[in-house]
């Protein structure tokens, strides 16, 4: 199936599970003229776990804009389920952070490819623990944040790279060298994103 990337939107959520989560999200995307191309879910218990779904629409027949209508989705449906979500429009670029160590190699190719026009994402910030790269981030017009983590406590350190992380972020680079332990499990926690790329 052809779809258009930039009349494309989507829902990822998740919530304690229960009866009437498809039927409550579906009917309110059809109620709101959006036609429903994929969906995905599943739940970690067959009783009392969680719910997760992903749900991908087309944007053209909305009879709400995009933000009304997430806004929309957080009084009606969300509160109903306890739900966390997140509703991403593919025409408006995703709001990126890169989490870098002293190792230059998928940085620079990240931060080529992002000036070149292949990444249409809003790059707000690198963060890294060493100072090392600060010259050629900012080279490319972007904030470069760097966190003194060595010798600190684990969660002092944990504390300093969640606040170091800018508001409304909807995707983080973590560009990690191996053996950097449960890194991005910590940071998925308590980070709500549509999405996480590690690269090692």
């Amino acid at each position: 199936m052809s779809t258009d990337p930039n009349t494309t939107a989507r829902l990822l959520a998740r919530c304690p599970d229960r009866p009437g989560i498809v039927a409550a999200v579906t009917n309110f995307f059809f109620d709101h003229g959006a036609n429903i191309t994929a969906l995905d879910q599943h739940a970690t218990d067959s009783s009392g776990g969680t719910f997760f779904l992903r749900l991908e629409f087309q944007t053209p027949q909305l009879d709400l804009s995009g933000e009304a209508l997430q806004r929309t989705f957080g009084e009606l449906i969300a509160p109903r389920f306890d739900m966390d979500f997140t509703m991403h429009f593919a025409a408006q670029p995703m709001k990126a952070a890169v989490l870098v160590s002293r190792h230059d190699h998928c940085l620079r190719e990240l931060l080529w490819r992002w000036s070149n026009g292949e990444l249409p994402v809003e790059l707000a910030c690198v963060i890294s623990n060493h100072p090392d790269l600060a010259e050629e981030v900012e080279r490319f017009g972007i904030a470069f944040r760097h966190i003194q983590v060595n010798g600190e406590p684990r969660e002092l350190a944990g504390r300093r790279l969640l606040e170091a992380l800018p508001e409304d972020l909807d995707v983080l680079v973590l560009d990690l060298p191996p053996g950097t332990g449960d890194a991005q499990l910590t940071i998925a926690q308590k980070v709500k994103l549509a999405g996480a790329v590690i690269v090692s």
